[in-house]
C-alpha cells in the first residue's frame, strides 16, 4: 500500500505481512498507521492523529518515517530497522 493520503477516521490499517510505504496520515480519530503481524512500515509521514502515530504489532518493523504530534505518542510496538524522526528528534528519541 503506497501513495495514499488518509484524513479523518482511523488512518491506514495494514493486514498481516503487508508493506505500508510512502503515505501521509494526518488528523485521524485513531492511530495514523496500524498493522498486523510481520508488516513493514517505511517512508511515511504521520502527524496529528488522536492515538499513536504508528501502532504496530510486536513482529512488525518500521523505518524512515516522520512521526510528529500524535495524541497517544509516536510509536507503540514494532522493531526499529531504519532511522525515524519522532517529534523533530532523530532516532534515539523514537521508541
Amino acid at each position: 500500500m503506497s501513495g495514499n493520503a488518509a484524513y479523518e477516521g482511523d488512518g491506514i490499517f495494514g493486514n498481516n505481512a503487508s508493506t505500508i510505504q510512502g503515505n501521509v496520515t494526518d488528523n485521524n480519530g485513531g492511530d495514523g498507521v496500524r498493522t498486523g503481524v510481520g508488516a513493514l512500515v517505511r517512508d511515511n509521514t504521520v502527524s496529528f492523529n488522536d492515538a499513536f502515530g504508528l501502532n504496530l504489532s510486536a513482529t512488525a518493523a518500521y523505518g524512515a518515517n516522520v512521526v510528529t504530534f500524535n495524541g497517544a505518542g509516536t510509536v507503540s510496538g514494532g522493531a526499529k530497522v531504519l532511522l525515524n524522526q519522532c517529534n523533530g528528534l532523530n532516532a534515539p528519541a523514537c521508541p
